[in-house]
């Protein structure tokens, strides 16, 4: 298939194929297209496994929209999921009665060559905001509106109940006023994903004309702060707020992993004092497996995550997983990871019975 880059584009570094090692996402104008690392160095690292069209927003019409992807488990599942939001007409429905669309799905679904499934958006009185020129409907994106590209979701557990939420731009059907706000991942019975995500604007109430929006744990307790930028005034002046977590199930544990690489820039013994050292390595795939309590029996649950996957435009993503865990236990049964290695081979290592730390914001470093 022939097409053009898209911009601003999504491309990610992840593993699609769940075979250990990171491949390569590329987002062009018509269609993801997917490369896979088949390690051979001599004669191609990457070779092009297939092309997937757009899904429809209607049944008759393409989106006429497509914001960036993020990548996440939002169900729980043990599989790394990608998302994105899309609208079929260029103003995201300020006319209509066009609902806020979110497409997800499993990457294997993607790899297999099938489009995702809608997932509901419960925001009554809202739509999504996006910067869009209106002479040029191929142009996605206008960097002659906002610079901050107005349609990027990022994910984080902003209540530590272990399902990835989002924060996005929305704006307001009633009054026009455009703002970052705060989808809530629910459960919801009637989807194949078996989730949806629910609009809290109580979150960002009173912060008005934000911008952007990135999860960051400002007080190194493993719940996610918002970090925001607000628009002030004419001639484009911004200024930087923060929103501080105060979630109610503040007794939930919370599991924080960084993936280095092991690469020493100078001395990294440090006598009898355990130094870390190395890089974190982007698109490396952190999963667990642990037991939760549900009435009286436990249930398990298994979860995956990725660090650090996009090159995307204003991705401004944590250097380190959270993994919010409820109220679970205060340890692991397993914890792996899967690191791309040179060869067509992942390296993958496993760590039992990891024990947890309550309240006191623990990092995890993995060596490769």
């Amino acid at each position: 298939m022939e097409d053009e880059l898209r911009f601003p584009h999504s491309n990610a570094f992840i593993d699609l194929d769940a075979d250990g090692n990171a491949d390569i996402l590329v987002t062009g104008k018509k269609a993801f297209h997917l490369w896979q690392d088949v390690g051979d160095k001599q004669v191609e690292h990457f070779r092009k496994h297939k092309s997937v069209t757009y899904p429809q927003c209607r049944n008759t019409s393409s989106c006429s929209v497509v914001g960036q992807s993020v990548f996440a488990d939002f169900n729980l599942d043990g599989h790394l999921d990608m998302a994105f939001p899309a609208c079929a007409s260029l103003d995201c429905g300020k006319e209509g009665e066009e609902e806020p669309t979110i497409f997800m799905g499993p990457l294997k679904q993607l790899w297999n060559g099938e489009v995702f499934d809608k997932v509901k958006v419960i925001a009554e009185g809202w739509k999504f905001h996006v910067d869009a020129d209106s002479s040029d409907r191929s142009t996605l994106y206008s960097s002659k509106g906002n610079v901050y590209f107005g349609l990027t979701p990022r994910a984080g557990d902003i209540n530590l109940d272990g399902y990835p939420d989002l924060l996005i731009r929305m704006e307001s059907k009633e009054t026009g006023k455009a703002q970052m706000q705060v989808l809530l991942n629910v459960p919801d019975s009637s989807s194949k994903m078996g989730r949806a995500f629910l609009l809290q604007p109580e979150i960002m109430e009173g912060i008005e004309n934000s911008t952007l929006a990135v999860f960051y744990d400002l007080y190194e307790n493993g719940m996610e702060d918002i970090l925001m930028v607000r628009e002030t005034g004419e001639g484009k002046q911004f200024e930087i707020g923060a929103f501080t977590n105060k979630t109610k199930d503040s007794d939930a544990y919370f599991a924080k992993v960084i993936v280095l690489s092991g690469v020493c820039y100078h001395d990294c013994s440090g006598g009898n004092i355990s130094v870390p050292y190395g890089t974190n390595l982007p698109g490396q795939t952190i999963c667990y497996r642990t037991q939760r309590p549900i009435e009286e029996t436990f249930t398990e649950i298994r979860a995956c995550a990725t660090q650090l996957p996009q090159t995307a435009h204003h991705s401004l993503q944590l250097p380190y997983t959270i993994f919010g865990l409820g109220m679970a236990p205060n340890f692991l049964d397993v914890m792996y990871v899967n690191v791309t290695d040179a060869s067509s081979h992942s390296k993958g290592r496993a760590w039992p019975q990891v024990r947890l730390k309550e309240r006191r914001s623990t990092m995890y470093i993995l060596f490769f």
